[in-house]
């Protein structure tokens, strides 16, 4: 395979391609955290890690994982959200 050539692009161009790239990349993490969150919540209801690894097809420890990264991201949007230490 000839190797690819490279796309010349203006520094204005190239800037709102980084910047959409950016905001891309900051969309996909909030989907996962709200996914985490979401997680959280359903077992706090009453699904079990098994239930929800069964359920989404993959691994008890995964689950695990994300249940306790969606806990820390709401106990961290809910700090965001304060008017300060003890205030919700």
């Amino acid at each position: 395979m000839p190797p690819r050539k490279r796309i010349e692009l203006s520094a204005d161009v190239r800037d709102a391609l980084e910047e959409d790239l950016k905001l891309s990349y900051d969309a996909y993490l909030r989907q996962a955290e709200d996914f985490k969150m979401k997680l959280a919540l359903i077992n706090r209801a009453g699904l079990t890690v098994q239930d929800i690894s069964e359920a989404i097809g993959v691994g008890k420890s995964t689950v695990g994982d994300w249940k306790r990264q969606g806990e820390e991201a709401r106990d961290r949007r809910r700090g965001d959200r304060s008017g300060g230490p003890g205030e919700q």
